[in-house]
């Protein structure tokens, strides 16, 4: 057999072409490893960026309903045109003889409802002589608005506690409860005078003792329960993006009806 002889410049050209290709493995690890933090990076970016929306949206939530609450204050509404300046007021939300009752804060988590909230004001009708408000003359000013959600955030359903209440409803939480909450309409309502909270398993109701009369605090804590006086109520939302069968975010909107408090938790 005849065997090759290996000159000095092959041995050369066979150590340098392995230590180029050293060289080059060497950036390709560096390279990947360089892609692979900017992948988990662009990950956590879009996470951080979800966790943001949801949050802003439920404190967005919150302060439309704060807002609700505080504007109730008010005697006047706009107008549907110039018959407001007349004396019969034609057009107007509020008429002759009426007041700014209630606002109206309501949620439905029926398909197709789950993604939005609206505010209403309600109008009362009050005796001419006694200004005291006629037992069925509350009905809506329809001076509604809705608030859309965005994409993520959905409402759920409510839960209710009735009974003899609880000093505060501040830690009151979802976290630990059994069951689910009741699916459907549910309103909040901020009235006027007194200063009052009611609660209501859909649509508020046009006669005036439903509401509590003239002498709501003293619904609290007979048995049963008056119904639109109960001592806290719970609004659940959650995410549509979910982590297994359970939704990524959550957040909760507890009424504590009797001490008239408002507060959002999120996790």
């Amino acid at each position: 057999m005849v065997q090759k002889k290996l000159s000095h410049h092959s041995i050369n050209h066979m150590f340098f072409s392995a230590k180029r290709s050293g060289t080059s493995l060497v950036e390709l690890i560096v390279v990947l490893g360089i892609s692979s933090l900017m992948v988990g990076g662009a990950f956590a970016w879009f996470a951080s960026q979800r966790v943001s929306e949801f949050y802003n949206q439920m404190r967005q939530i919150e302060s439309e309903i704060s807002l609700a609450q505080s504007s109730i204050n008010t005697s006047e509404l706009v107008g549907d045109n110039a018959g407001c300046h007349s004396s019969g007021r034609a057009g107007c939300p509020i008429g002759n003889g009426q007041q700014v009752f209630a606002s109206l804060v309501s949620v439905n988590s029926t398909a197709g409802g789950e993604k939005q909230m609206t505010i209403d004001y309600l109008r009362a009708k009050t005796d001419p002589d006694t200004h005291r408000i006629q037992s069925s003359g509350i009905g809506s000013t329809n001076q509604a608005r809705t608030i859309s959600f965005i994409d993520q955030v959905k409402y759920v359903g409510s839960r209710t506690v009735t009974g003899t209440c609880a000093q505060s409803y501040n830690d009151w939480t979802r976290v630990g409860l059994t069951g689910v909450p009741t699916p459907g309409p549910d309103s909040i309502a901020f009235r006027h005078d007194p200063n009052t909270m009611n609660h209501f398993a859909g649509a508020a109701p046009s006669t005036y003792l439903e509401w509590g009369g003239d002498d709501p605090s003293s619904k609290f804590g007979i048995i049963p329960s008056f119904s639109s006086l109960p001592c806290a109520v719970m609004w659940e939302f959650e995410s549509e993006e979910q982590v297994g069968s359970n939704p990524r975010f959550t957040a909760e909107i507890v009424f504590d009806i009797r001490n008239r408090s408002i507060k959002l938790q999120t996790r």
